[in-house]
């Protein structure tokens, strides 16, 4: 939604309209909600980041067994710094 949309004005010219919006503003609709542990909720999605890093490199290690690539072979990879990057290493 655009923000000019906020200054633009408006008439209700339907009765039942205008009647059900004067309900609503009298009788604002109270929300509930539960309180959050912020830090324990960090907390857990950092544990679940590294138990996912843990199985990523136990498939990466099982993957070199299965194709009998040293475990020590260096790989290189090239991130490009812009969306529109090629990913050729002298655009970074």
């Amino acid at each position: 939604m655009s923000e000019s949309s906020f200054d633009r004005a408006f008439y209700i010219t339907d009765p039942s309209s205008i009647k059900q919006l004067e309900y609503d503003l009298d009788n604002p609709k109270k929300v509930e909600y539960s309180k959050r542990d912020m830090a324990q909720e960090n907390k857990k999605g950092i544990e679940l980041i590294k138990e996912s890093y843990k199985q990523n490199m136990v498939s990466l290690l099982l993957n070199q067994l299965r194709t009998n690539e040293p475990a020590t072979k260096k790989r290189t990879l090239y991130v490009p710094a812009r969306a529109e990057s090629c990913g050729n290493p002298s655009d970074i």
